[in-house]
């Protein structure tokens, strides 16, 4: 019974204080970008050099194409594997600094502390939904077609933004006291890049790394988004990512809710 209450709480919490949740992701992005065209235009510019970057790197530069795929699939795979990295990246920076930079809003009876890092996720997820709208046109010029399985990505996205959240209300809370976290991300997310699939199948990974890139967690949303845009099947990834996501939603929103008092003293 304790098991199914830690599932449920975080998501009961959420739809209880919904509206106030809505208002201030909507305020905060509005607060971002008042009156700068440049910070509007680096919404779409960001995942645009992204895919074009990594696109080059490994097919004109490295020379790199599995066998069964064509030079369009393998740019799509590219692509939808960088998808996630989009708003994750951002996202736990984020929200991992965002209770330290907040600290006047952490004894808040009206707006629960457990949102200011979940506000900073969905915030910084506006890159990642601007990436799907150009995969989803990139899909339809390159493969000239899209699949109905694509009706599964908001769950999938949904999936992602509850993945990181659970991570970023343990590393919030833990950033009130060690501040070396926060400077260790940067390298963090580029060695979680290294070992996501992006640009190499499963058939490529020596046997020897297979069990790396296996045991990464991340390794199952970019299969999950690979799956969707360039096989058009829903697999046994988005499941495993799926299991993951509450999991680690739950879990973290745990922790939150039993060390933020003990945390507090430190803010």
């Amino acid at each position: 019974m304790k098991i199914i209450n830690h599932l449920v709480n975080p998501f009961l919490s959420i739809i209880k204080h919904y509206s106030l949740l809505k208002n201030s992701i909507v305020s905060e992005l509005a607060k971002r970008h008042a009156g700068s065209v440049i910070g509007v235009f680096w919404f779409i510019l960001y995942p645009l050099l992204l895919f074009f970057i990594y696109s080059t790197l490994y097919i004109l530069i490295f020379r790199v194409k599995p066998t069964d795929m064509s030079t369009n699939t393998y740019v799509i795979y590219i692509m939808s594997g960088l998808l996630p990295f989009l708003g994750f990246s951002d996202g736990l920076t984020a929200g991992t600094t965002s209770l330290s930079s907040k600290k006047s809003l952490l004894l808040n009876t009206v707006y629960p502390s457990e949102y200011i890092p979940l506000q900073a996720v969905v915030v910084n997820c506006m890159t990642l939904f601007v990436g799907v709208l150009l995969l989803i046109i990139a899909n339809l010029l390159c493969l000239r077609t899209i699949n109905l399985s694509i009706l599964v990505l908001p769950a999938l996205i949904i999936l992602q933004i509850m993945f990181t959240t659970g991570i970023v209300w343990v590393l919030s809370i833990l950033n009130l006291v060690l501040k070396d976290i926060q400077q260790s991300l940067s390298f963090v997310t580029m060695l979680l890049m290294i070992v996501s699939p992006i640009a190499y199948t499963p058939a490529m990974v020596p046997k020897t790394l297979k069990l790396i890139i296996y045991l990464n967690p991340f390794s199952y949303y970019v299969w999950s988004y690979q799956d969707l845009f360039v096989k058009g099947v829903i697999s046994y990834n988005f499941l495993i990512a799926t299991f993951i996501s509450l999991f680690c939603f739950s879990l973290g929103h745990y922790f939150y809710d039993k060390t933020k008092k003990v945390f507090y003293e430190f803010a």
